[in-house]
């Protein structure tokens, strides 16, 4: 696999999935993985919604394989993973990607790179004016 970017996506997960008697209980958690599929489909009319309406709406949704859970974090916050192997592909809609990070080797372990985040992490001070009169 040579892919260097990967969309970072939140869902809310069942944190009693495994208990068999327990309520339902949603946290919202942040994964990674590899967009396989994108796919755009609208309704038709008659078909009925949770809400009540019956007006067509388009819906996008993402095919992703989620990567391996990251195992460590360095100091500036970035999350490490081994491996190459993705998991089980999960159809998304496309509102749950938040953004796309990218990745880079470190030895035997993937770090994943916030293009946003790691420019203010890495800013001196002494890059900015001194607006003060």
């Amino acid at each position: 696999m040579h892919f260097l970017t990967l969309p970072q996506y939140r869902v809310q997960i069942d944190q009693n999935a495994n208990k068999r008697h327990a309520s339902v209980v949603l946290v919202w958690k942040e994964f990674y993985g590899r967009v396989l599929r994108i796919l755009s489909f609208s309704l038709l009319e008659n078909c009925p919604y949770q809400d009540g309406t019956a007006v067509p709406r388009t819906h996008v949704v993402v095919v992703i394989a989620p990567i391996p859970k990251p195992v460590a974090r360095n100091r500036l916050g970035m999350q490490y993973y081994k491996g190459d192997k993705l998991e089980s592909p999960k159809v998304l809609d496309l509102s749950c990607v938040e953004c796309v990070v990218g990745r880079i080797r470190d030895n035997d372990m993937w770090a994943l790179i916030d293009r946003g985040g790691i420019a203010s992490l890495l800013e001196a001070p002494e890059d900015h004016e001194d607006v003060r009169e």
